[in-house]
């Protein structure tokens, strides 16, 4: 099974981060570096990147059941005055929509996710999810979340409404927060994550008439990686979509697989062309030395594998006086035979060391021909007849060891 890796920014450029892996047996290991070297050592996980919610907006839109092109198309006239600038330049992700048939929404700035995008490439990470830091953070009806650590506040006020605030005037900050939040609030939940620094706020107003649940924890990263903690909003949609990322990265290769594919393809026509050509060759072949064979022993009735028979009778032979040359000979002259074009072996003698054909062949310059070719693999050859007879030769051939 997967491990679950959780990744968060350390700094703004996102190159240094805390990342926590969680095992499948609830193994969990929290460590700080750089953004390759998480990609590195996460090759085969499911990672999760927490994007800082200051950069995000959640937003709710009421719109028809529509799908696809359709919902992209219509989300910025649903949303456009919503945002105080230009619809355009935001990028905008939905969640699952509400009982109510709203549907919450999350924008950011398209410049701003092309960098995060950017940034994540460089690092050559691939993240499956990125979401809102602050919607990462736990949530029940009827009460409020507020992380504080040193460098700002995370507040989560229902299902899809979370920012990030300053600690700088955080109480009348969280006070014009409270009027957003889904239902009646009766609780904040402080998690304070602040070190030494922690302290329960001496808050006054309506944050004192809320009851307080005050907690101080070490490990934020803990906290946000809880699966528990209710539905996310995954910001890789649309143009941003990890299947869009992957077209992206596949648009320049295209020709190239295209005209890697049609090598390939010629290659594989070639050798199938040239296998069945070996194929026909080698039954060519075949025919040829079990005709050889029937020639050279005309009482043979089964031919199984005639090459095994053919030597099987030269091992035979091989017993009888002068078996030796005659063994020789034969597997001398055999295959010259063999490659010689409509020539026909009508019968043999051996005799003292002399091998004696009587061949048919298509003319005389033929017989010449294989006389040379006899010569060449170093017999002593003589012709002792050449008849013509219907348009054919018929001949007859003395073969002896040179010089014997």
């Amino acid at each position: 099974m997967q491990n679950s890796v959780y990744i968060r920014f350390v700094d703004e450029s996102g190159s240094t981060v805390r990342w926590l892996t969680r095992t499948p047996q609830d193994g969990v290991q929290v460590r700080q570096g750089e953004l390759r070297e998480v990609a590195l050592r996460t090759q085969g996980d499911r990672v999760t990147v927490l994007l800082p919610a200051r950069a995000l907006v959640p937003l709710r839109a009421t719109l028809p059941p529509l799908q696809g092109q359709k919902l992209r198309r219509a989300l910025p006239y649903a949303v456009e005055e919503q945002l105080a600038d230009d619809v355009e330049r935001y990028h905008l992700a939905t969640g699952k929509r509400g009982s109510d048939g709203s549907l919450p929404l999350l924008a950011v700035g398209r410049e701003q996710m092309a960098r995060w995008q950017s940034t994540f490439a460089e690092a050559e990470l691939r993240p499956h999810l990125c979401i809102s830091e602050a919607l990462a953070l736990p949530w029940q009806p009827g009460e409020v979340t507020l992380l504080l650590e040193e460098n700002g506040a995370l507040v989560r006020l229902g299902t899809h409404k979370a920012y990030s605030l300053p600690l700088e005037g955080l109480e009348p900050l969280l006070e014009l927060a409270l009027g957003e939040a889904d239902g009646e609030v009766t609780a904040l939940r402080i998690l304070d994550a602040r070190g030494e620094q922690a302290t329960q706020p001496p808050w006054q107003g309506e944050l004192a008439q809320l009851e307080m649940r005050y907690e101080c924890i070490e490990e934020p990263l803990k906290l946000l990686s809880d699966k528990r903690n209710g539905e996310v909003i995954n910001l890789l949609q649309g143009e941003f979509s990890r299947r869009e990322q992957l077209g992206k990265l596949w648009r320049p290769w295209r020709v190239t697989a295209a005209l890697l594919a049609a090598w390939l393809l010629l290659m594989v026509g070639e050798a199938l062309i040239d296998y069945r050509h070996l194929a026909t060759e080698e039954e060519r072949l075949y025919q040829a030395v079990e005709q050889l064979y029937r020639d050279t022993f005309p009482g043979a009735k089964n031919v199984v594998n005639p090459r095994a028979q053919m030597e099987q009778k030269l091992r035979e032979l091989q017993g009888g006086s002068g078996g030796g040359d005659f063994v020789a000979l034969m597997a001398v002259s055999a295959p010259v035979l063999s490659a010689s074009k409509g020539t026909v072996l009508q019968n043999l003698r051996y005799r003292q060391g002399e091998l004696e054909l009587e061949l048919q062949l298509a003319d005389l310059p033929a017989l010449d021909a294989l006389k040379e070719n006899l010569q060449g693999q170093g017999l002593a050859v003589e012709i002792r007849n050449a008849t013509s007879r219907d348009n054919m030769v018929e001949g007859r051939l003395s073969l002896r060891r040179a010089g014997g």
